[in-house]
């Protein structure tokens, strides 16, 4: 036998150069020894991973090395375009590798010899992902990769933009990571980056490459609050597609009268009424918006949603892991079915594993894009935000104890949800528990004093404030003392009570209303979707036990748009159950790295029960 270096391969000089396999090699070990004595050869395995390296850490391009690993040995190896035999060779070290590492290598290798050393692009990267992923292939820093789709240093001029704008740098990558991902044949991907980071102008920059390839047929699902906003940002971000608003007295009753638009935008409620007819479309791209709609996989919605024939889904939402770990999986099967399997196989596997979240969050990686804003050059102003413990008024002690106590007594048969709602109506203002005197808001509320005195100050400067208060009562009476003491300013209400038709005009009125103003907003109703960026301060007059809540009410202020350095302001009393809800939402917020928000517990509730301001 003879070593070919040129080629890293043995040779038989018996067969006119025969390759030698591994096999061979094991078989003909002592001439392999008395030929080369200073080469090392043990017939086992050697494992494959993968390996990240910056070609320029100026642009972030990044290329790809072979790692070999055996008993904690490992040797690094740059990728070549072909493999002649089951083995490598580096450093008169011969590595055998198994049959099926080996044909999957020898499928992939030539790709990688062209852009494996000089950077990948995008789509290159995503079919590389793919590879790996399908193959069971371990990349040993990942986290490389994400620096690339987060990048502000992309080079955008090799991508072409068929937008009416011009798309930051990471939602140019967003476009491009979707558009790869449906290239590459997967069945969809969960668009989840953060509040404010722009995932509708994604989408649609996703949808205008289809249309433009002369896929028409692509459908959005969306709530029905913002149909309008989906409208006008098609508007806004690509003009020229033909778009059919599918929704009310307006819906057509047949197919045909769905198809031929570029896109067609309709509600979860019409879906469940029309499934018939939207089934009998196939669809190019099914976009559910706001997904953890579907999070529970009994609903008709989730049922509904599944049932669309489609060629790719695409689940957009900012908070894809919202309370449960199980809440991923009905999104995961609604994008790549069968990714986890069951439901059942999903909760025993994943839900009853310590590790579990961090498994489910590795393998979302092939489907999920999201990225937060501190992983970005967001271009934002700087945000500000600012706690405000308050003392509890001493002459409302008796009465908040009593309360309390009450709350205690009930818990076991009540649960958590409603033992503490009248302490939470209590802090947040007296007067919703008949407490006080009903004609002055400024009584025995230092929150509500506070309140005054930020809108005075910022008002002084001609801003604008977003209030997010839970109860109606409470925000009625703010409208009328606010309306009162700031005649000159912009003072509104959006909750519940707005008409759908009615919202978005009036948050339109609002960022164009040249003085001060304040609208004041139920978190829910106003927390998801809503551009307000008229505004660039934000009150937290309650706050809410789950951390995203309050996250997506920030965002609706703290978003691409915003021109001015924003203000979030966090009003809580010491000693009550507001500061238990400060510290569940700060420990929770703990775990963003894993995009989870821990279910509130019957622990939490009971933890708030367990503070009195009688005690401070």
């Amino acid at each position: 036998m003879y070593f070919d270096s040129s080629r890293s391969l043995f040779l038989d000089s018996r067969e006119s150069g025969k390759i030698l396999s591994s096999s061979d090699l094991s078989e003909r070990e002592d001439e392999l020894q008395k030929a080369y004595p200073d080469f090392s050869f043990v017939p086992s395995y050697w494992d494959i991973k993968f390996s990240y390296f910056f070609v320029n850490e100026d642009t972030d391009l990044i290329g790809v090395r072979i790692i070999l690993t055996k008993s904690g040995k490992s040797v690094e190896i740059r990728p070549k375009s072909h493999l002649g035999a089951d083995y490598l060779v580096e450093d008169s070290q011969i590595m055998p590798i198994r049959l099926h590492d080996f044909e999957a290598l020898n499928r992939f290798l030539p790709t990688l010899e062209k852009d494996g050393l000089r950077g990948l692009n995008i789509e290159e990267l995503m079919n590389f992902e793919f590879f790996c992923s399908t193959n069971q292939f371990t990349i040993e820093n990942a986290e490389f990769k994400d620096k690339v789709l987060s990048s502000k240093n992309v080079d955008v001029g090799k991508y072409i933009n068929e937008l009416a704008v011009d798309p930051y740098p990471y939602q140019v990558i967003g476009i491009e990571w979707l558009t790869s991902q449906k290239k590459l044949g997967m069945k969809g991907a969960i668009l989840g980056d953060v509040m404010g980071l722009g995932k509708t102008l994604q989408a649609i920059g996703f949808i205008t490459k289809n249309v433009n390839a002369g896929l028409q047929n692509n459908l959005v699902i969306c709530p029905a609050t913002l149909i309008d906003n989906w409208r006008k940002e098609i508007e806004k971000f690509s003009p020229e597609l033909k778009v059919l608003t599918h929704f009310g007295q307006y819906r057509s009753g047949i197919p045909s009268g769905l198809v031929n638009y570029d896109v067609v935008v309709t509600s979860y409620d019409a879906l469940v009424a029309d499934h018939a007819i939207l089934r009998a479309i196939n669809w190019n791209i099914v976009i559910l918006d706001e997904a953890q709609q579907i999070k529970n996989p009994e609903a008709k919605r989730t049922l509904r949603s599944k049932g669309l024939p489609r060629e790719f889904g695409l689940a957009i939402s900012g908070t894809p892991l919202e309370n449960r770990l199980r809440d991923i999986w009905s999104l995961s099967d609604f994008a790549q079915p069968g990714l986890f399997g069951t439901e059942d196989s999903f909760s025993n596997e994943f839900e009853s594993s310590s590790s579990g979240a961090i498994e489910v969050n590795r393998i979302l990686r092939s489907i999920m894009l999201r990225r937060k804003l501190s992983d970005i050059d967001h271009q934002l102003p700087e945000k500000i935000v600012k706690d405000y413990p308050l003392r509890w008024p001493e002459e409302l002690n008796e009465i908040y104890e009593r309360v309390r106590q009450e709350a205690l007594a009930e818990f076991a048969h009540a649960g958590g949800l409603v033992a503490t709602g009248r302490l939470r109506k209590l802090t947040t203002h007296p007067i919703l528990m008949d407490v006080g005197p009903q004609n002055d808001l400024l009584a025995l509320s230092p929150k509500y004093a506070l309140t005054v005195d930020i809108l005075e100050e910022l008002f002084a400067s001609n801003e604008k404030c977003l209030i997010f208060a839970s109860y109606r009562e409470i925000m009625d009476r703010f409208s009328n003392d606010l309306i009162h003491r700031f005649p000159k300013s912009f003072v509104e209400i959006l909750d519940g009570r707005t008409e759908m038709s009615d919202r978005q005009p009036l948050v339109e009125r609002f960022n164009k209303f040249e003085g001060s103003g304040v609208l004041i907003c139920n978190p829910i109703v106003a927390g998801a979707g809503l551009n307000i960026t008229g505004a660039n301060h934000v009150i937290h007059y309650n706050l809410e036990w789950n951390p995203a809540k309050e996250d997506q009410a920030t965002f609706r202020v703290y978003r691409n748009g915003q021109l001015k350095e924003t203000f979030i302001h966090r009003l809580f009393y010491s000693s009550t159950i507001d500061e238990v809800i400060d510290e569940r939402i700060q420990l929770k917020r703990g775990l963003a790295d894993l995009s989870l928000d821990k279910l509130v517990t019957q622990d939490d509730y009971l933890a708030g029960l367990q503070i009195s301001p009688m005690d401070q």
